[in-house]
């Protein structure tokens, strides 16, 4: 399924994202460009967002373990 997909490119994206040495930084637009470039996957816009969406869920979740 597509979800599925999606949900395989943001694991592979998300493990190469870096850390501020206290939590995870979020993905930036540069990453994902540059995670494109290097696998050759070509991501329309709607990936990008859902992209963005599930980092923007994952962040909340990282942040709210805190609390």
């Amino acid at each position: 399924p597509l979800v599925v997909h999606y949900w395989e490119l943001y694991l592979e994206l998300r493990h190469s994202v870096g850390s501020n040495g206290f939590s995870p930084n979020p993905v930036s637009f540069s990453e994902i460009a540059a995670f494109q470039s290097l696998t050759g996957i070509d991501l329309d816009g709607y990936g990008i967002d859902l992209l963005r969406s599930l980092d923007q869920v994952f962040m909340k979740v990282w942040n709210s373990k805190d609390e």
